[in-house]
């Protein structure tokens, strides 16, 4: 039994942007195999070239970019920026900087949603036309104050007052946080939900935090992550779902890995904690908490890994009390005040309230 299912769109008007672009790099939207075959193509690419640049120059690169890894990457911006919301993460902001941003999906929803200015920090000018051309025919351009793409920026690079920096699948090229961070207000990190990455990400937590940073979401405490401290392997990530469109559907028929849920890391930090007694408008009571991890059916109970603090806890629900009630990774919920603890296991009688 599921007590919720974060499920989310993909946007009609980012299908016809999609579709109109790819016509400019002789593709259709509905070549599903010829994208399929592209999308392979650029898999191997990024396997046998892990640290090497996309190949803008190459028009079947282009299409699986557009047509497969830019969605994707949208969806899981657009979850983050969902979380963000419910924090009020983005007010107050005025200015984003998008370090390596490619094709914008990292910032795209917040700041069309937030109508802020933006910094677009991408080497490859072939990646700055293609975002400049999304942004415009899917209306999204109108929604933006200003911006501008830089080549790449210095030390000395001046950060505008009130910026949040927008690091999506960047930190696995640069492995550390540009100097110049330190002057942005807010931090919104995406990585991709490998050990290897979460683990890395989790560092960075832990440096952030020894720098004087607030942590606002995943985490819902302040202190040592226990994942990084009781565990040499497991690593921090969340999961969602999301309603793929028809024509990504007809793709995917031809590729031995499916989408139907999208996984990824996460971070979003501030240097004002002013969020910490806000969730959807209203002052919390008791203690919060994120389910961590998976349903883990054992005999005679099932156990889903749950953090609140530094240690690393399992709610559990014993099997002869009833069916049990499979929440999905990423969830937050309200600390349970009436359960019964054995070890590091939360036995509940009655099911968390879901936030």
């Amino acid at each position: 039994m599921s007590l919720i299912t974060r499920t989310f769109d993909f946007p009609e008007n980012l299908t016809q942007a999609i579709a109109l672009n790819l016509k400019d790099w002789n593709c259709d939207i509905s070549d599903a195999k010829y994208l399929a075959k592209s999308i392979l193509r650029l898999s191997d690419f990024y396997a046998d070239n892990p640290k090497a640049m996309t190949p803008w120059n190459q028009d079947w690169a282009v299409a699986a970019y557009i047509s497969y890894y830019f969605p994707l990457n949208w969806m899981r911006s657009f979850a983050v920026f969902q979380e963000g919301q419910r924090w009020s993460f983005f007010s107050g902001l005025e200015n984003i900087i998008d370090f390596g941003s490619g094709l914008g999906s990292g910032s795209w929803p917040a700041l069309v949603e937030n109508k802020l200015s933006a910094q677009f920090i991408e080497l490859s000018s072939v990646a700055q036309q293609i975002h400049r051309s999304l942004l415009a025919l899917s209306v999204a351009e109108k929604e933006i104050a200003n911006y501008q793409w830089l080549k790449q920026v210095g030390q000395n690079f001046l950060v505008p007052p009130a910026s949040l920096g927008v690091f999506s699948y960047s930190l696995t090229e640069v492995i550390e946080l540009p100097s110049w961070a330190t002057q942005l207000e807010k931090l919104l990190i995406i990585e991709p939900a490998t050990r290897d990455d979460g683990r890395r990400l989790m560092e960075t937590r832990s440096k952030l935090l020894q720098q004087g940073w607030h942590i606002v979401a995943p985490c819902t405490h302040q202190g040592l992550c226990p994942l990084l401290t009781h565990s040499k392997s497991d690593w921090c990530h969340d999961r969602i779902h999301w309603k793929m469109p028809t024509w990504f559907q007809e793709i995917e028929k031809h590729l031995p890995i499916k989408n139907s849920t999208l996984t990824f890391s996460y971070l979003l930090a501030t240097k004002t904690p002013s969020h910490q007694a806000k969730i959807s408008d209203r002052k919390l009571t008791t203690q919060l908490a994120r389910i961590t991890g998976d349903h883990l059916p054992e005999k005679g109970k099932t156990r889903q890994l749950v953090c609140r603090g530094e240690a690393r806890e399992y709610l559990a629900w014993m099997s002869r009390h009833g069916e049990f009630p499979e929440i999905p990774r990423g969830v937050l919920i309200e600390w349970p005040d009436d359960g019964e603890s054995k070890s590091n296991e939360i036995r509940l009688r009655k099911n968390p309230k879901i936030l």
